[in-house]
């Protein structure tokens, strides 16, 4: 009898559970708006941040080269190996391969210089700057066959 009492009771004691919780109520949120004007306030996040700084332009020049770079430019080219047979050689310059004909692009005064690969020989790589007549031959180091 105690038992059919508590499953009477049972479903009666769940719903004072669910009445008795407090009501919650909808709470409408604001979508925020930033400001991203230099006249206003400065980034929270980068204070020292110039890129609302006006960028000056200034137009590249197309001057003849120095020679000199080029010559510290040719002087900063190492020939790591050479593979290959005679007809199809592979040569490694500041380790990008690269066979006859081939360009790398090498950074003098953060400017782009395309070097060319002339011809590989034996123990040792012909280059070439393109634009220019000024070529070097690169020898593998001493030791390495």
């Amino acid at each position: 009898m105690v038992a059919a009492l508590g499953l009477i009771l049972l479903p009666l004691a769940g719903r004072a559970a669910q009445a008795a919780l407090p009501q919650v109520d909808q709470i409408s949120s604001v979508q925020s708006t930033f400001v991203d004007d230099p006249q206003f306030g400065k980034d929270p996040f980068f204070p020292k941040s110039t890129r609302h700084l006006p960028k000056i332009v200034v137009p590249t020049v197309n001057a003849a080269p120095d020679t000199s770079a080029f010559a510290q430019l040719l002087n900063s080219v190492s020939l790591k190996g050479i593979s290959g047979l005679p007809g199809k050689r592979l040569a490694m310059l500041n380790n990008r391969t690269l066979e006859n004909g081939e360009y790398i692009e090498l950074k003098l005064n953060s400017q782009p210089i395309k070097v060319r690969c002339l011809e590989i020989r034996e123990k040792s790589v012909l280059i070439g700057i393109e634009g220019t007549a000024e070529t070097k031959e690169i020898h593998l180091r001493q030791g390495i066959n």
